[in-house]
């Protein structure tokens, strides 16, 4: 998978998100705080190729990905 996550969410106000990313396996392999209103490029070449799922919580909001 690509080792750079370029993330770009749109909302009206600034608002603190937060990123983690966990194995499939259930594990938490990383985690940090975004801002909504910067796009953010979060590197992730520490992690071994595989599958992972990216959950993204905000405060109205709660979203996760598959990355691949």
């Amino acid at each position: 998978f690509n080792k750079n996550l370029k993330i770009k969410a749109f909302s009206n106000n600034e608002e603190l998100i937060n990123l983690s990313i966990y194995n499939l396996k259930g594990g938490l392999v990383y985690s940090c705080n975004i801002t909504s209103l910067n796009e953010n490029l979060i590197d992730l070449s520490f992690l071994s190729n595989g599958n992972y799922l990216a959950k993204f919580d905000s405060k109205n909001e709660h979203s996760t990905l598959k990355i691949v």
